[in-house]
C-alpha cells in the first residue's frame, strides 16, 4: 500500500536527541513526496523547541500539540480522538516509550489497527511500569533501531521486524576552521585567549530517581576531572548547553569556578560547534548520539568515553578515555589545553556522507512501503 502520510509523535518540543533529529527528518521525508505531521503529546517548550515549531510552520509542516503539560487522561482522550481520523494508508511512527505508553493507552478505546513503526534512540529499554508493559503489549511489530548498539541491546525485546537505519542529520553549518576562530568566538562574546571546551546535551536524572552518577550525560564526571586539575585556572573555559532538573545540582558541583558556564537550552549549537577547540561528550550510555554525529561532521577534535555508540562514529579525531576513570577524563582535557587544530577534512568528509539524512528518509519510505 502507497503511504499517503508519515506521522511522528513526540512527548514534547525540548532539546533532545530525538528532537533534532525529527528537526531534519520530517522535512527529508516531505522531500520524498510524503505529506508528514508531528504529534506533540505535552505542551512543555524551550527554545530549541521553539525553533523547531517556527521552521515546521515555514514548511508547512503540519503539528498537533497536546492539552496538558505533562502524560495526562485529557492527552489519550486527544491522541485517540487522531487516530481514529487516520486513513489505512497512513504510517504512524512512534518515536520514544513516552509516546509508545500513551499510544498504548490510546488505542484502547477502539482498538483499531494502524501501520505502525517504531523508532529505538537509545539502548536503554523501558524501565519497569506502565511504559515497559506498553512496549511488551504493543501492537507494533516493525522496529527500527539507530545504531548497531541499539539493536544488539533491543534484539531479544521487540516482536516482528528490526531494522537497522542509522539516524541522519542535514549538515549545513561551515566546517570547524581555526582561520576563522577568533571572529567566531567574538560573536559568542567569548574570549579568543582562552581555550574552548564545549558541551551539549540534556542535563536530567532518571526517571523516578535524583542521583548524579544515573544521569545520562556524565555531566558530574566531567565536572569533577575540570575542577580535579584546575582546568579553569591554566587557561580553560568550559561550556555545557542544555537544560533539566539535575542542572542545579551539577552547578552545585563547581561553584565559584568562573571557568565553567552553563547557557541552558540554545537555538545556535552550529555556531558554537564552529567557535570552540574540542567537543567533549562523556556519557554513560548512548543511542546513535547526534552531538557526537554533528561534532564529526563539524570537524572538531573530541574526547569521548569508550563506549560502543560512540565507537560506531568511526571518528578518528576523538580520543577516548574508559568510562568512570577522572584520572584519564582530567589527563585527556589537560592534553588540549592551548590546542586549536581542526581535524582532517576526510574525517568530516566521511560522516557527513555516512550520516546524511536523505540516505535516512530513502531508508525509512521503503520501510513504510512494506508495513
Amino acid at each position: 500500500m502507497r503511504t499517503r502520510r508519515s506521522i511522528h509523535t513526540l512527548g514534547a518540543l525540548v532539546i533532545g536527541g530525538a528532537q533534532r533529529i525529527l528537526k531534519d527528518l520530517l522535512p527529508a521525508l516531505k522531500n520524498e513526496g510524503l505529506a508528514v505531521e508531528l504529534l506533540v503529546f505535552s505542551r512543555r517548550l524551550d527554545s530549541f523547541g521553539q525553533s523547531i515549531l517556527d521552521d515546521f510552520r515555514e514548511r508547512e509542516i503540519p503539528v498537533h500539540i497536546g492539552p496538558a503539560n505533562a502524560f495526562r487522561p485529557q492527552t489519550v482522550s486527544w491522541l485517540s480522538r487522531y487516530l481514529r481520523e487516520l486513513d489505512a494508508s497512513d504510517v504512524l511512527h512512534l518515536h520514544l516509550h513516552y509516546c509508545e505508553r500513551a499510544y498504548y493507552c490510546a488505542r484502547w478505546l477502539h482498538r483499531r489497527k494502524y501501520r505502525l513503526l517504531r523508532t529505538l534512540h537509545n539502548t536503554n529499554p523501558p524501565r519497569p511500569g506502565l511504559e515497559r508493559w506498553a512496549f511488551d503489549h504493543s501492537d507494533v511489530r516493525c522496529s527500527v533501531a539507530c545504531g548497531d548498539a541499539i539493536a544488539s541491546a533491543y534484539q531479544e525485546l521487540v516482536q516482528g521486524e528490526l531494522h537497522t537505519v542509522v539516524s541522519g542529520i542535514n549538515f549545513d553549518w561551515p566546517r570547524h576552521d581555526p582561520e576563522h576562530r577568533d571572529e567566531r568566538l567574538e560573536a559568542l562574546g567569548l574570549d579568543r585567549d582562552k581555550t574552548h571546551y564545549l558541551t551539549v546535551g540534556r542535563m536530567r536524572y532518571p526517571t523516578g530517581e535524583k542521583l548524579l552518577e544515573g544521569t545520562q550525560k556524565g555531566y558530574d564526571q566531567l565536572l569533577r576531572a575540570w575542577r580535579q586539575n584546575n582546568l579553569g585556572e591554566q587557561g580553560g573555559c568550559l561550556h555545557l548547553l542544555g537544560d533539566g532538573s539535575a542542572r542545579a545540582e551539577l552547578e552545585a558541583l563547581v561553584a565559584g569556578d568562573p571557568s565553567v558556564h552553563f547557557h541552558g537550552a540554545v537555538a545556535n549549537v552550529s555556531e558554537w560547534l564552529g567557535a570552540i577547540d574540542t567537543y567533549v561528550m562523556p556519557s554513560r550510555w548512548e543511542g546513535l548520539p547526534i552531538a557526537g554525529m554533528e561534532a564529526a561532521v563539524t570537524g572538531i577534535n573530541c574526547i569521548f568515553s569508550d563506549i560502543e555508540p560512540l565507537r560506531e562514529l568511526g571518528y578518528s579525531a576523538a580520543s577516548y578515555y574508559p568510562l568512570g576513570d577522572l584520572d584519564a577524563l582530567a589527563a585527556r582535557l589537560e592534553e588540549r589545553l592551548g590546542r586549536f587544530d581542526t581535524a582532517a577534512e576526510a574525517d568530516s568528509e566521511r560522516a557527513r556522507e555516512l550520516f546524511g539524512i536523505g540516505r535516512t528518509a530513502r531508508e525509512l519510505v521503503a520501510i513504510y512501503e512494506q508495513l
